[in-house]
């Protein structure tokens, strides 16, 4: 199999170097699968095969740290490409997560900075040779990591070179009539590796929703409870208003009370005599009362009189 793909390529590009250098910028193969071919290439030396496949894996390192955020940004809001968007950034953004978790928490990087741990985590997590941890993926999980732009392409470049050594040195050791049998767990992994981080993924994204979910219901409950919260508190006010005014009420009447009393008892103290005294309006009334009774009296003796006078006339008139 090794030899068929070797003579593919050669066919296309005419040049082992050149198969070798297009070969490691393919996702997922990579420098890991560009390094199992240099087995079957005979005319190639290691070392140099090596450095050409770490040279086109590093390609992509300083395209991918600029332009993965942004490109996955704008395609998240297409409807198309908008779930793939959005599952390769949960994908990056939890492998970045779990680097950065592993670097702050490791016993040996106590002393070191947070940016130090971020470098070695990055650095470390490259240059495991196994799939999904190549150029490709190292410089997602950089991107996702909030660090400088220098600092991720350098850990990513020197974790790029940690794996090619360590596979160089594994072929060298390794007959070339094994190399197909590396060739199929190579590929094998891979196959693992996508269905693990496809199951992975999902899962997450399921908890995420379901926690979003979650909150967003103890929001709601949050806002009636607010409103009911609000509207008791809106009839207190009312209730509050209603006995303030009732009670305003109540004072005022109580103070036109007072007040009326108050005018009667100045008006009783303006007609009590002072002193033993009567006043000006007492006297006037005493006047007016004898004038009164003088005037019954004279009408009283004015009636008797005529009484008198026509019984008198009466009896003169029997003695005739």
């Amino acid at each position: 199999m090794t030899q068929t793909i070797v003579d593919f390529f050669q066919s296309v590009t005419g040049n082992n170097y050149l198969t070798l250098f297009l070969v490691s910028i393919i996702p997922i193969i990579e420098l890991r699968g560009a390094i199992i071919l240099i087995a079957g290439m005979p005319d190639v030396h290691r070392i140099a095969g090596m450095f050409v496949s770490l040279a086109g894996s590093s390609v992509v390192i300083i395209p991918l740290l600029l332009c993965l955020r942004p490109i996955l940004n704008k395609l998240k809001k297409t409807k198309l490409f908008g779930k793939i968007a959005a599952f390769f950034e949960d994908l990056f953004q939890s492998r970045a997560e779990g680097v950065n978790k592993k670097a702050q928490e490791g016993k040996m990087t106590k002393k070191l900075s947070s940016d130090a741990k971020k470098f070695l985590g990055l650095s470390l997590f490259v240059g495991v040779p196994l799939p999904f941890t190549g150029a490709w993926t190292g410089s997602g999980v950089g991107a996702f990591m909030d660090f400088k732009l220098w600092k991720a392409a350098l850990a990513v470049f020197i974790g790029n070179f940690i794996a090619a050594c360590i596979l160089t040195l594994l072929t060298a050791f390794i007959p070339v009539k094994y190399i197909d049998i590396i060739l199929y767990a190579f590929l094998a992994l891979v196959v693992l590796s996508l269905v693990i981080s496809f199951t992975v993924a999902v899962v997450k994204r399921k908890k995420k929703k379901a926690m979003l979910a979650a909150e967003s219901s103890k929001k709601d409950e949050g806002d009636v409870q607010a409103i009911e919260n609000g509207q008791e508190s809106t009839d207190n006010t009312e209730d509050l208003a209603l006995c303030d005014k009732t009670s305003q009420s109540t004072a005022e009447e109580t103070a036109e009370s007072v007040n009326a009393v108050t005018d009667g008892t100045d008006t009783a103290d303006l007609l009590k005599p002072q002193g033993g005294k009567k006043t000006d309006m007492g006297i006037l009334h005493s006047e007016g009362e004898n004038e009164a009774l003088g005037h019954g009296a004279d009408v009283e003796n004015a009636k008797e009189q005529s009484d008198g006078e026509n019984a008198k006339a009466k009896t003169d008139a029997s003695k005739e």
